[in-house]
């Protein structure tokens, strides 16, 4: 078993209602709500034997509590700082990582530019850098593998949004947690579709 820790945007959720209270917390798994400029998560830690499998357990445990649902699995994007707390290292250790003057290379690209200039990198390109490299601290927990968090945030998005000029090609079936439309060109990648572990 690996322990999956990742963060979650949900809606229907008030904090003023102790039942929903009573019904969102969990001895099976650590979860932590939160709520920041009126938009709601749930960062938790789940121990699985895979990305789907941990994200199906917290799916089925929020399908128990009546008007939440969620609306995305999100990204865990980090900058230098982060990146350095997360390794344990000073943020001049991840520096000569990234610009590749110390360290084995192979640092990963930054997923994104913020407007100031501060670069930022998917945590799941860098846990897997970190863990190649033996850069890992121990108890780490691991991310969701991006193909898991993609494929369940594309099946959030309705499917008349998602039909626009990709072409006419459907493919519908229904996994483990949830019913999933495929619109686009053909051939279907494994990227595109999988199944999750009923």
């Amino acid at each position: 078993m690996t322990t999956f820790a990742f963060t979650a945007t949900v809606t229907g959720f008030d904090f003023q209602d102790t039942d929903l209270l009573d019904k969102v917390y969990t001895d099976a798994f650590a979860l932590v709500p939160s709520s920041l400029d009126d938009v709601v998560t749930l960062e938790v830690e789940i121990d699985a034997g895979s990305s789907e499998s941990a994200l199906k357990i917290l799916v089925e445990h929020v399908a128990t509590v009546p008007g939440v649902s969620i609306q995305r699995v999100d990204e865990d994007l980090v900058n230098i700082p982060e990146i350095a707390v997360r390794l344990d290292v000073n943020r001049e250790t991840v520096r000569t990582w990234v610009c590749g003057s110390r360290g084995s290379g192979g640092f990963p690209p930054h997923r994104s530019v913020l407007a100031g200039g501060q670069k930022l990198w998917a945590w799941v390109t860098v846990h897997q850098w970190a863990e190649a490299n033996g850069r890992l601290p121990g108890g780490t927990p691991a991310p969701l593998a991006s193909t898991c968090v993609d494929w369940f945030n594309a099946s959030r998005v309705p499917a008349a949004a998602r039909v626009g000029d990709w072409g006419t090609l459907q493919y519908e079936a229904t996994v483990g947690i949830a019913s999933v439309v495929h619109v686009g060109q053909a051939p279907l990648s494994q990227r595109d579709i999988f199944i999750l572990a009923a």
